[in-house]
């Protein structure tokens, strides 16, 4: 396990960190030319399904503004499609298996050593928040390192029943006002998980896309609330939950939607699915626009930077794959939007063509900050985005994710226009395209649905080379981690539980 803690501070310097930090935090003090940074994150949104990247329907209009204004990353791809190895990824710069925190989200712990961007920006200066609507993202994570203030808005208050909207609102009004609170340059994060199964949109865009949805003789699954059986599968298995595969092939547990309140009349038409799923995106680019619009009416001594980001996609139905997201490598679920606006610091209207992860926010963003970031295991893309979408050192740099629920889990590598999935798992294989090797060719098969490999045999030995090269130190060792294991209180288990987290 050396390896994967090589680039995490060791426990003496957190504590060290900390002292310094509480002595010096009355006076602490920032440049005065730095700006404020408002990032907004997105559960389960995926990038082909907002109109700034061509989607059809009208989802994102708010999004799609932002999207004018600033710049606009094509390929931007998660390091893991899971919320909580996605955001350990993203906060700290380091991959799953570097963080520790791999395959699934509930009962994960980022340790004490890893270094989250809120911790280097405190450090700096800055006043740092996180507004969070989502139990995926609770204390129970340890996701909160180096942020003063912490709000899990997904809470109800004591003795009051609060809505998945009321819960929404709340992220963003409460940032708001604490960014109001003082003129110091602050860091808010703002996290919004409307996207997410089980697929309730906002009430006024209930069913908003079924009239174009539901042509007749629709594509019906039948609703699965058991777990299929895996022939010699451990019972200690890590995450035996995921293994058993009750997402495939059906609309599964988490995800089915009754007809009738409390009936068992479950909808089976996907086409049903698919437009509520786009009315919750429409309902969070609502609650976006809300944001931005008083953001831009907010008098700040200097622009702030706002980033929007998702951590992950959602599959909805390629693969066989229905309403989930983690199982498999495939971009309906690693590619997410992302788009930064900064009027007369971030370009307007760039679209960067070259793919990219999404860990690199932070080093990306402390660049511009003029901070310090050469330690993270992600590249920094400040230098991308000025030269205006030039990839320069960054050509023929691989970007590299994580996914799956094996201890084998697979691999892939994006470069260019190639994409290569390994898949060293059989009953993976048995899923997938039945090969170990999977090679699309990403411009002329974006849903990637025609493995390649044996068409392409240069091609493929190129992006093999390049990923055994970047796994060999680590991998054997990253088979061996498993959830950490985290107390949960009573609120946070009944609502890990509602989003299909746990049993």
């Amino acid at each position: 396990m050396d390896r994967l803690l090589q680039s995490r501070r060791p426990a003496w310097g957190v504590i060290l960190s900390a002292l310094l930090l509480s002595l010096s935090c009355a006076g602490r003090s920032v440049k005065a030319d730095r700006p404020s940074v408002i990032l907004v994150s997105l559960c389960s949104v995926r990038a082909d399904h907002l109109g700034c990247y061509g989607y059809s329907r009208n989802t994102s209009p708010h999004i799609d503004e932002m999207a004018r204004q600033g710049t606009l990353f094509e390929y931007a791809l998660t390091q893991w499609p899971k919320t909580a190895p996605a955001f350990s990824a993203i906060m700290t710069g380091e991959y799953g298996h570097t963080t520790g925190v791999v395959r699934t989200t509930a009962m994960q712990r980022l340790e004490d050593e890893a270094v989250t961007l809120a911790e280097r920006l405190s450090e700096s200066g800055y006043r740092t928040g996180a507004f969070l609507s989502s139990s995926a993202l609770s204390r129970h994570l340890n996701i909160q390192q180096g942020f003063d203030r912490f709000e899990e808005t997904w809470r109800p208050e004591p003795g009051k029943r609060k809505s998945r909207e009321d819960g929404y609102e709340a992220a963003w009004r409460r940032a708001l006002a604490w960014l109001a609170a003082d003129d110091s340059p602050a860091f808010a994060w703002i996290h919004f998980n409307h996207a997410h199964y089980p697929y309730q949109p906002a009430i006024v865009h209930d069913g908003r896309f079924l009239p174009d949805s539901l042509p007749a003789g629709g594509h019906l699954l039948p609703v699965k609330f058991d777990r299929r059986s895996v022939p010699g599968l451990p019972p200690d298995h890590p995450c035996r939950p995921q293994v058993t595969r009750p997402d495939l092939g059906a609309i599964h547990k988490g995800a089915a939607i009754p007809r009738t309140p409390g009936g068992r009349d479950y909808h089976r038409d996907t086409n049903w699915y698919v437009a509520q799923y786009d009315a919750c995106i429409r309902s969070a680019d609502d609650d976006v626009g809300r944001l931005l619009e008083e953001i831009d009416g907010t008098p700040f001594t200097t622009p702030p930077i706002v980033i929007l980001i998702g951590d992950h996609g959602e599959a909805l139905g390629k693969h066989d794959y229905w309403f989930e997201h983690g199982r498999f490598a495939y971009d309906d679920c690693l590619r997410v939007p992302w788009i930064v606006k900064c009027p007369g610091r971030i370009p307007e209207g760039l679209r960067i063509e070259i793919p990219v992860g999404t860990f690199s926010m932070g080093p990306t963003l402390l660049d511009w900050l003029g901070m310090p970031s050469a330690d993270c295991e992600a590249p920094s893309l400040a230098s991308l985005v000025d030269r205006g979408g030039a990839s320069g050192d960054l050509e023929n740099r691989p970007v590299f994710s994580e996914a799956g629920y094996e201890k084998d889990y697979m691999l892939a590598a994006r470069e260019g226009d190639w994409k290569l999935i390994f898949v060293p798992n059989q009953r993976d294989r048995e899923q997938q395209a039945g090969a170990e090797f999977e090679l699309y060719h990403i411009s002329s098969d974006s849903e990637e649905l025609t493995n390649v490999a044996a068409e392409y045999p240069d091609e493929l030995a190129y992006l093999r080379e390049r990923l055994f090269e970047w796994a060999a130190p680590w991998r054997e060792d990253a088979e061996a981690l498993v959830p950490a294991g985290a107390d949960l209180d009573p609120e946070t288990a009944r609502n890990l539980r509602a989003l299909g987290y746990i049993d």
